[in-house]
């Protein structure tokens, strides 16, 4: 089974810089096998449906905007459970990831394994730098993805 990794963000926007910084180290240590699509700019909802119809297991990561702390790790069993309203990705295409989710649950079309994992960030102006809650979640983030990945190429 192929993992599709769909890493969202922006590396000029602080902690929306998540998802880069975790596809580049996820490259370096390949522990498994995983494609990864870039989402900058606008990602509609369409687009991510029809990326993932070919897959059955997908991974999102992106940086999110929540009432926690900065750092606070969170993980998604999307396939269980919609999308918490008090939650939402960072990126200014935040509302396209969100929608594709609940679009394509409703048309029937979730690939079999679909996750969703983040940090809360604090930081996301044009400039700003990551901030160290972020950038020190990496390695725990990495680990889990990568562990979550293994289990499902195990179970497939």
């Amino acid at each position: 089974a192929l993992m599709m990794v769909i890493r969202l963000g922006n590396s000029l926007r602080g902690d929306d810089g998540l998802g880069p910084e975790l596809v580049s180290r996820m490259k370096k240590s390949a522990t498994v096998h995983s494609e990864h699509f870039t989402g900058d700019g606008l990602l509609l909802a369409e687009y991510l449906v029809d990326l993932w119809s070919q897959n059955e297991a997908v991974v999102l990561v992106d940086a999110v905007q929540g009432n926690e702390a900065a750092g606070t790790f969170i993980q998604i069993d999307l396939n269980e459970q919609p999308w918490p309203s008090h939650q939402h990705p960072a990126s200014s295409h935040g509302f396209g990831i969100v929608e594709g989710v609940e679009l394509a649950r409703n048309l029937g079309q979730l690939p079999k394994f679909l996750h969703f994992f983040g940090v809360v960030g604090q930081q996301f102006e044009l400039g700003a730098s990551m901030s160290d809650a972020v950038e020190g979640s990496l390695p725990q983030l990495l680990r889990a993805i990568e562990e979550k990945i293994a289990e499902e190429i195990d179970h497939a």
